[in-house]
């Protein structure tokens, strides 16, 4: 009874499942909260393992996707793993939406074609670089059931086009389709019945749908009305976002003749947010990538439906970026059943393959991929024709490599089991060459040890200045793009100000900030108070005081001196906790800026140089094979992080 009432009132408002659930556990989460505050400080650091997974329930034709990702959480909760939550969502827009803006939804079931239709409404802006493909699901057809007087697609411009829902996969897919075929039609969301009838009395031409099986649909379409299914023709920028299949007589009964049609499939996909390493949520989506093929394995067993056998832990999904994390955790699920979609060659390759060798080509992001929390185009393009010339692999004999490094908390301790985080990194990357360790006391001692040596000498931890604009550099962020060649991101940070619990510092917009006091450490970066366009040191727009270290900052602005600390994310966290100011000090949860974490080598100093590239192979292999993420999820979880940023792009 209760979840009718909860159904019937996300109809009524508007709103996703998960918002009234929320809105109802408000005072649970303050008590909670008040709970956390009163332990002691390091179990607030704790991540909660859920995951939730928003489905298209309340606009779905089919209901698929619902039942699928079911069947996902209870077997999850059968094997003792961490909790999958389904949510009931409003359809493709909103949730969508809810994914780049509501806290507590970690993932969506949604089409391919969501992405294209947002860059041709203008809707959902920020999705396609704030969001990522983790997986192909399924193919669903696209049907355009026309009435008898309609040959072609053509004949439908400036039509009336019906479809079932003004917030479905349907209307989007039909918004999209026309879109890319520059038609204009008049798009009106309506029940299946109510569409029958308008084409049968000539108030429309005819109704597009997408299916994923056919639930009786075609056969109501098809009872003596004379209706029949369209070709939707051949079409680039249709090939960028849709696969192709043809339509036999025999599937579509009545509706299709003889000779059948080309149509076009949409894939359905989970998505997910560009969570990066330093964010809460990255533990638990990575902990569900790890487990998810062997629940797969074990769902392929049972009685479930049959979207479990179509999945493809392998596939990238037309017009989307995956997510890095998941390629090479689900490479090993291959689908069981052929998918809907004819094979797919890259366009770019169907010219060149009758006049070349067919050699596999990769993308550059495939090839020197980003980072491992950030997402990555993939086009692959195999000639069917030719056979592939064997290339002899050159080893290269391993070089001698000095690693020189300055403490910077997480990222670089010496302390720390295998010297931190991105020491471990840079370390194991270089497994294949002789690679020996140093330590430096500072940055400027790091930085001097590099300079006028023979030897291959690298560096690190250095955030990458902005050097294309140098007025808004420091004297010693100059230096650095002057003298230093910098290695690709190893990892990124976030330089992010920390205020005291309870104040009035917020930060949605720069010029809240004018007129605050902010804190920095003698040796911390603060060119991104400048940049951007920002000048808010170069206009005097904020006082900025430097104290010696970061603790002397902590502590004066825990004494109400100071308005805001400007530090690193990680180091700020660790060095609240080691004050034991949690729950005193809190973090903005806008950053100030991303940092780029790269090692250094002098751009005078040809080995130095030869050493950064092999490290960027070496990062690259990490980041391939699954170890860049198990080391950072290792790393982050020792440390207990809260992360309650926002990943940001």
């Amino acid at each position: 009874m209760h979840m009718r009432i909860v159904n019937r009132l996300a109809q009524w408002t508007g709103l996703s499942l998960v918002a009234i659930a929320a809105a109802a556990t408000i005072t649970m989460a303050q008590t909670a909260v008040k709970a956390v505050r009163t332990a002691p400080a390091r179990t607030a650091y704790y991540a909660d393992t859920n995951v939730s997974i928003m489905t298209e329930a309340l606009s779905s034709t089919a209901g698929s996707d619902e039942d699928s990702v079911g069947e996902l959480a209870r077997a999850f909760a059968s094997a003792g793993l961490p909790r999958i939550l389904p949510v009931r969502g409003l359809g493709p827009i909103a949730n969508m939406r809810d994914l780049l803006h509501m806290r507590g939804i970690d993932m969506a079931v949604v089409d391919a074609d969501i992405l294209a239709y947002a860059r041709a409404t203008g809707e959902l802006p920020g999705a396609e670089t704030r969001l990522s493909a983790v997986a192909r699901l399924y193919d669903k057809t696209v049907f355009v059931v026309a009435a008898p007087d309609i040959a072609s697609l053509s004949d439908l411009a400036n039509q009336r086009v019906l479809v079932p829902g003004a917030d479905s996969d349907s209307f989007v897919s039909a918004r999209t389709v026309f879109s890319q075929l520059s038609m204009k039609v008049e798009l009106v969301g309506v029940p299946l019945q109510v569409a029958l009838a308008d084409i049968a009395s000539g108030k429309a031409k005819a109704i597009l749908l997408t299916l994923e099986k056919d639930d009786g649909t075609l056969a109501t379409l098809a009872q003596d009305r004379g209706l029949h299914i369209l070709p939707i023709p051949e079409n680039q920028a249709l090939s960028a976002i849709y696969g192709r299949r043809s339509l036999g007589a025999a599937e579509a009964p009545g509706l299709v003749p003889e000779a059948g049609v080309s149509t076009l499939t949409v894939s359905s996909l989970l998505a997910t947010f560009n969570w990066r390493p330093t964010h809460l949520r990255y533990a638990p989506i990575l902990q569900l990538l790890q487990q998810l093929p062997k629940v797969v394995d074990r769902l392929r067993t049972t009685d479930a439906t049959g979207l479990w056998r179509e999945f493809d832990g392998r596939a990238d999904v037309p017009g989307w970026l995956r997510y890095e994390p998941a390629r090479p955790l689900l490479a090993s699920i291959l689908p069981q059943v052929a998918p809907l979609t004819a094979p797919r060659v890259a366009t770019a390759a169907i010219t060149a393959a009758s006049n070349a060798p067919a050699v596999p080509t990769t993308s550059s992001a495939l090839a020197d991929p980003s980072l491992a929390n950030t997402a990555t185009a993939t086009v692959t393009a195999t000639a069917p024709a030719k056979v592939a010339t064997a290339v002899p692999v050159v080893t290269l004999p391993a070089m001698a490599i000095e690693v020189a490094a300055h403490p910077l908390a997480v990222l670089a301790d010496p302390d720390a089991r295998d010297g931190g985080l991105m020491t471990e990194l840079v370390m194991t990357s270089l497994k294949g060459e002789q690679a020996r360790l140093s330590w430096s006391a500072d940055p400027d001692a790091t930085g001097q040890a590099l300079l006028g040596k023979d030897v291959a000498r690298v560096g690190l931890p250095f955030a990458r200045p902005d050097c294309e604009h140098p007025a808004s550099l420091t004297s010693a962020a100059t230096t650095l793009c002057d003298r230093f060649a910098f290695s690709k991101p190893i990892f990124q940070a976030l330089q992010v100000f920390f205020v005291r619990h309870g104040s009035d510092f917020t930060f949605e917009r720069d010029d809240q900030v004018v007129g605050r006091s902010v804190c920095a450490a003698e040796n911390g970066d603060v060119a991104v108070l400048d940049a951007g366009g920002r000048k808010w040191l170069h206009d005097e727009l904020i006082t900025l005081l430097r104290r010696p270290k970061l603790a002397a900052c902590l502590t004066a602005l825990d004494k109400g001196e100071v308005d805001a600390v400007l530090a690193d994310d990680l180091a700020g966290r660790v060095e609240i906790e080691r004050q034991q100011l949690d729950g005193k000090i809190e973090v903005v949860r806008r950053p100030v800026a991303t940092l780029d974490m790269c090692a250094i080598a002098e751009k005078a100093n040809a080995g130095a140089n030869e050493a950064l590239r092999r490290l960027d192979q070496g990062i690259a292999a990490l980041k391939a094979d699954g170890r860049y993420a198990s080391i950072v999820l290792r790393r982050l979880g020792q440390q207990q992080l809260s992360g309650d940023l926002p990943p940001v792009q």
